[in-house]
């Protein structure tokens, strides 16, 4: 009985130390990855003392103010009033008329105002579904096989 007692205590530590061994290898191997991660980490960018967020003074050479856009509102009008719905695509917004809506004006017709920096582009009106080139706007030229109207911003 003895016996049965020491074999019946040796199975139960021998059960209890496998059930510890299991999570602690696991705890190893994530603390393991944590340290392995803190020591290859670079301290040097969290230090706020190395960091210098300002910018250099106006007289350095080095320091070359951003020039801004000369960005200009532009207005273009489709005049009919039976129109259900009139939207732009243009090679400004990747052909995409859903990204240009006319707005109605009562009586005249429909505008869109858009800010748009100096240059030329190329576009088309979409109304009620159907492209169409700007019949106000005598510029136009050939665009992968189609006419397309052109607006020079100046």
């Amino acid at each position: 009985m003895h016996t049965r007692r020491a074999t019946f205590y040796t199975a139960l530590i021998a059960i209890f130390a496998a059930l510890l061994a299991v999570p602690s290898t696991f705890f190893v191997d994530s603390f393991t990855d944590y340290f392995t991660f803190l020591a290859r980490w670079s301290s040097g960018l969290t230090r706020s003392e190395q960091l210098d967020m300002t910018a250099p003074p106006a007289h350095t050479a080095r320091y070359r103010p951003k020039k801004k856009p000369n960005v200009k509102l532009v207005s273009l009008k489709y005049r009919t009033t039976r129109a259900r719905s009139v939207r732009l695509a243009a090679d400004f917004n990747h052909w995409k008329p859903e990204f240009a809506s006319f707005e109605k004006i009562a009586g005249s017709g429909w505008q869109l105002t858009l800010p748009l920096p100096a240059g030329r582009y190329r576009y088309l009106l979409e109304v009620d579904g159907e492209l169409k080139t700007d019949s106000e706007n005598p510029l136009s030229e050939t665009f992968n096989g189609r006419t397309v109207s052109v607006l020079e911003v100046k």
